[in-house]
Order: structure tokens, then sequence, then C-alpha cells
């Protein structure tokens, strides 16, 4: 299905239904295609997608940590 974003942003709601039950929707923009919405259940991109956390896992500093790299790993770790 192809529909203007203009239009779109009035019918989202249902877009999004329309995208969870496996529709493909190809939003344009004056008649160019410019983005699409899919189900992410359907998605084969989003299954693909390493998870984060067993990637930092595998990440070893190297050297010293200085003052400032414990400051930003602490900020970092109260903020996930």
């Amino acid at each position: 299905m192809k529909i203007s974003i203009q239009n779109a942003r009035k019918k989202i709601g249902k877009l999004i239904d329309l995208a969870s039950q496996g529709e493909e929707i190809i939003l344009t923009r004056r008649g160019k295609e410019e983005a699409k919405i899919i189900s992410l259940a359907n998605s084969k991109v989003h299954k693909n997608v390493p998870q984060l956390d067993d990637f930092r896992k595998t990440v070893k500093p190297k050297g010293k940590p200085s003052p400032t790299s414990k400051l930003v790993t602490k900020e970092r770790e109260e903020r996930w």
C-alpha cells in the first residue's frame, strides 16, 4: 500500500494496525517513495540485529581507567 506522508499523519493508528497484520506501507512525498512501515515481528532485519549486552561483554578496556573514564562509565551504568 502506498500513501502520502500527509495522509499517513491522519491515519497513523490504522496504518500501524495494518503493518502489524503483515501489510507493507510505503510512505511517499511528492510521489517519491521515502519510507516504509513494516511489522517488527515480520522483519528479517530486526531479527538479525545482535543484542548489545552480548557485545558489551566481549569488549575489554585497555590500560588503567582515568578519572574521567570512571565518571563516564558510572553515568552510563546509571542510565541503563
